[in-house]
């Protein structure tokens, strides 16, 4: 299953925001241990309403089953946003907390960040702007 192809269509922000859900996804199920705290923080992430947390979920459980790697969900990502280089930096940092949120990074964890900071085309000596973005994006959920 390819979840970005069902979506090819559609406009440029709500396939972005299908392949962050995606994306978000692929770095919560790579460490074998996907959890119900891991979706209610994807939920959390990008659903203002009752119907919103319904689509976002139905994206999720979709996910779940997609083949396609982290890496096409990134490219694809970036090329709709290459032009938006504070919301890529937000996506590192909600890709970030959703890494951190067991408390510890995993190996494949990290090869994603890795992975997608480089097809970002987000520097690893930038750890301090990452950070306060983690910071600034902690702050605004609470």
């Amino acid at each position: 299953m390819n979840v970005l192809n069902e979506y090819k269509r559609t406009e440029d922000t709500a396939f972005s925001m299908v392949a962050i859900v995606l994306l978000c996804v692929d770095i919560c199920k790579c460490d074998g241990n996907f959890s119900s705290e891991q979706h209610e923080d994807i939920l959390e992430l990008f659903s203002k309403t009752e119907k919103d947390a319904d689509l976002v979920s139905h994206l999720i459980r979709k996910a779940e089953l997609d083949k396609s790697s982290h890496i096409e969900h990134a490219e694809q990502i970036y090329e709709i946003l290459k032009d938006q280089q504070d919301l890529l930096e937000m996506i590192i940092a909600s890709l970030y907390k959703l890494a951190i949120a067991d408390k510890k990074i995993h190996p494949n964890e990290s090869q994603i960040l890795s992975d997608v900071m480089r097809i970002f085309g987000i520097k690893p000596s930038k750890p301090f702007l990452i950070s306060s973005r983690i910071k600034e994006f902690i702050g605004q959920r609470r």
